[in-house]
């Protein structure tokens, strides 16, 4: 059992917990700290827990609110939650252990933990027994389906691949999909789902922030992510064969399509190869992150610590 000490204006139940189906999907959560930890006083304690910090909260605390914090950062773990936009997360909330989907890839060499974005798609895909068999198509195209973004990446990186000829199957939407109801809205999924299938190469842009729960999802499918963005992902640096692709949206226009021309003229057996790791890795990675959140990150904690 873990010995914590969990902070007075740590925010308890997380509004997750307060959700069906986003109950004990986050790290630290009500039935985490229940399984694995022993609440105790500081003078104890073997980690501090902050609570959860938000691009919308974060400016509502400061370092005096964490009377521990001093020489002790790697011992305080903090949820940083949502989508943080153009925010940078705070330097000296960086020194601590940091958990969360708001992961950026300039943020290296620091101990983040990034744990999936959550969409009711995803959690309902990783905590259930969901029978789907992958195939793959028989030439290359990039696929996607969502509604634009402000930064007006997606429709950027759809202009560049129209104009150029890439073979592609992109829609858009007009409303965010990521939290539908999937029984009520189960058409929208089939929309996604189709998608997915006929298209080996999935385009994963960022959206209103830089993660993105459809790398996830997209895994589950067995196709390639093609990240257009700075969001790292749960465990990629403790991937022995990368499967997937980043490309930094800020590049001018000639140089994305370089990239994207790159990707594309992949050998499909090639490509294939990476499917099967997406698919191992959703398996291994993001089913076993939510069978027990605290459990995985704990064991993460343990392995950097050893």
């Amino acid at each position: 059992m873990i010995k914590l000490f969990v902070y007075p204006n740590a925010k308890k139940p997380f509004e997750h917990d307060k959700m069906d189906y986003l109950f004990n999907t986050t790290v630290f959560s009500d039935k985490g700290i229940k399984d694995y930890c022993k609440l105790v006083e500081p003078e104890e304690a073997n980690l501090f827990y902050m609570g959860q910090i938000t691009c919308g909260t974060f400016q509502n605390f400061s370092e005096t609110d964490f009377k521990y914090l001093k020489n002790n950062q790697n011992k305080h773990v903090v949820e940083i939650e949502g989508d943080w936009y153009n925010k940078q997360v705070p330097e000296w909330l960086l020194n601590c252990l940091c958990v969360g989907n708001g992961n950026r890839v300039f943020y290296n060499p620091r101990l983040f933990f990034t744990r999936p974005c959550l969409s009711r798609l995803l959690v309902h895909l990783a905590k259930n027994s969901v029978n789907y068999e992958v195939t793959f198509p028989d030439t290359v195209s990039f696929g996607f389906i969502g509604q634009f973004d402000p930064h007006q990446t997606r429709f950027k990186i759809y202009n560049i691949i129209k104009q150029n000829n890439l073979k592609h199957e992109i829609y858009f939407n007009e409303k965010w999909s990521a939290q539908v109801d999937l029984k009520k809205d189960n058409q929208v999924i089939q929309n996604f789902a189709g998608v997915q299938q006929r298209n080996i190469l999935s385009l994963c842009p960022r959206g209103v922030g830089e993660d993105s729960s459809r790398f996830y999802e997209t895994c589950f499918f067995g196709r390639v992510p093609v990240i257009i963005g700075n969001c790292k992902v749960m465990d990629e640096d403790r991937l022995s064969e990368k499967f997937f692709y980043r490309i930094n949206p800020d590049l001018p226009e000639k140089d994305l399509y370089r990239e994207l021309l790159e990707i594309y003229n992949t050998p499909l057996d090639v490509l294939i190869t990476k499917g099967k790791k997406a698919k191992e890795y959703f398996n291994k990675s993001v089913k076993g992150y939510f069978n027990d959140p605290t459990k995985y990150y704990l064991d993460y904690l343990s392995e950097k610590n050893s």
